[in-house]
């Protein structure tokens, strides 16, 4: 049950993070990197919207119990050459 509170919280969080990047994009000013590889202007808006819903995403993936297997695999693919 507590997952997907955790879950609800960051599907919240996300949705307020996509819907109000403007604000966001004005309390915390463009990105470099943002601004680079996503385009010359508005690139950082993007960025914050990116943001936003990659947070959401991880909140359905917290909800459906999932997040554990995805972080098992990733961890496995990344660094499945260190094993003992």
């Amino acid at each position: 049950m507590g997952h997907v509170i955790l879950g609800i919280i960051f599907v919240v969080a996300g949705a307020v993070f996509t819907i109000k990047y403007e604000w966001i994009f004005r309390e915390f000013g463009r990105t470099e990197f943002a601004e680079r590889y996503l385009g010359y202007e508005g690139g950082s808006r993007l960025f914050y919207r990116l943001i936003g819903i990659i947070i959401v995403i991880v909140g359905f993936l917290i909800i459906g119990g999932i997040h554990i297997t995805i972080l098992n695999w990733l961890g496995r693919t990344l660094f499945g050459g260190l094993s003992r």
